[in-house]
Parts: structure tokens; C-alpha cells; sequence
């Protein structure tokens, strides 16, 4: 139908007008409502991360300390709260004030009351980061745990985070003794690999041995194994 024809049709040009303004004011009902949902699914999201917070966040077992005169602690880094990000059966959350207990392998958070110490559900802790340390949950291949992410790549590097506990009886007096343990893993065509000296990670590396002990030439493993233990999976991912 033409203009034209509409023109010299008023009784057309009526149903036209008619016709149009009914599928212009279905779209923006449509689009007026969509936005409305949009709206209200943000806010029940917020709602339910709010709430999972509050339910399940902090609903664990609460965290003790019983020790008489301990040298050292058992935290990673410090003993100090440290103010962290998590994610937590699939949600992430920020500003999550915790500390972690690397000897029980437990991740301890704040309670809101600010008094209490709670122990999160490891199962539903996949991912964390503390002190500007990166930690992931692994449940296959190694113990079950977390592990500090030192290299994250096609081939991946690892470290359990560990510290033995001690008791001392020498002075008549128990004395608690907290020593660091770190061991580091190698992650390659989806094993796992523990690794110690300089020679055992290039045996894993065998197929590229040659290049990896030039590139290494000049640095010294032992003054920082855990560095160099990263660089040479990196450099091995970049030649493979």
C-alpha cells in the first residue's frame, strides 16, 4: 500500500495511524517491562548474596586457639587479620577479613561481631587471596587442599603451604614450635609432579632439558627455588 493511497483513503490512514501506534506502544511496554525486570532480578541478586553472606558465610565451626607460649604461629605470612577476596560456592565476595591457618589448612574469617573466629567450609572454598597470595582449592591428583598458585599457565606450578607443630619439654615448659614446610608441584599434561632441586624439575622437563639449563645459566636456584621453579615452566610453556 502506498502513501499515496493512504492519502486519498482517510478510512486507511485511520487504521494505519491506528495500527502503528499500537505496535509502537507494544514495544515500549516491552521495553519498559524488560528494563523493570532487569531491575528487579539485580536487586533479588543482590538480595541473595546478601543473605548467603549472612547464612552461610558465616554459619561454620568456630575457630580456637589453644596454645601456651608458641614460637612462631601457624598463620601464612602474619597473624595479623588481613583484608581478602574469596569465592565461595560460586559467589565472589571482597573485603573479607580472614587469616589462614596453614598447619590445619583452615581459612578463618571474622565474624561480624567482630569477636568470633569462623572456620569456612573448605569444600565450598574454591578460591582465595591473602597477603597478595593467590590460593586454590584442589581436590584431585594431590591431598585434598588449597595451594598457592605460582604459575598459572598451560603447564602450572603449585605450593602447599605447611607448617609442623612441635612440642619442646627441654625447660620443664611446653613450648610450641611452629616450622615452615613448602612443598611445590608441577602440573603437566594433567599430573602432578613434586618437585625439589633444580634437577628434578629439569627431568620433567626433559624434552626440553638442553634449553631450560641455558636459560638458567647465572642464576642461582637455591638462593630463590620457588622464583626459579616458576620461570622455568613459563619459559618452558613459551618453547614447547
Amino acid at each position: 500500500m502506498s502513501l499515496l493511497t493512504l492519502r486519498q483513503s482517510p478510512f486507511r490512514l485511520l487504521c494505519f495511524i491506528y495500527i502503528l501506534g499500537g505496535i509502537t506502544l507494544a514495544y515500549a511496554q516491552k521495553t519498559d517491562s524488560l528494563a523493570v525486570l532487569t531491575a528487579r532480578q539485580s536487586a533479588i541478586d543482590r538480595y541473595q548474596k546478601a543473605t548467603f553472606l549472612n547464612a552461610r558465610y558465616f554459619n561454620g565451626r568456630e575457630y580456637t586457639i589453644q596454645e601456651f607460649r608458641p614460637t612462631g604461629h601457624q598463620f601464612f605470612e602474619s597473624f595479623d587479620w588481613d583484608t581478602t577476596s574469596i569465592i565461595y560456592a560460586g559467589h565472589s565476595y571482597t573485603g573479607v577479613v580472614a587469616v589462614y591457618d596453614i598447619h590445619r589448612d583452615e581459612y578463618v574469617i571474622q565474624n561480624h561481631d567482630g569477636l568470633h573466629r569462623i572456620i569456612l567450609n573448605s569444600e565450598d572454598l574454591s578460591d582465595f587471596t591473602i597477603h597478595d597470595h593467590r590460593f586454590t582449592r584442589i581436590d584431585s591428583g594431590l591431598k585434598p587442599g588449597f595451594y598457592e598458585v605460582i604459575y598459572d599457565g598451560k603447564t602450572k606450578v603449585y605450593c602447599k603451604r605447611f607448617k609442623t607443630r612441635t612440642e619442646d619439654l627441654s625447660d620443664k615448659v611446653v613450648q610450641i614450635i611452629y616450622e615452615v614446610q613448602d612443598r611445590y608441584y608441577i602440573r603437566k599434561d594433567q599430573m602432578y609432579y613434586q618437585v625439589k632441586s633444580k634437577k628434578s624439575v629439569l627431568k620433567l622437563f626433559g624434552d626440553k632439558k638442553r634449553e631450560i639449563r641455558r636459560f638458567m645459566r647465572g642464576k642461582i636456584y637455591r638462593e630463590n627455588r620457588e622464583k626459579y621453579i616458576g620461570e622455568m615452566a613459563a619459559y618452558y610453556d613459551q618453547i614447547r
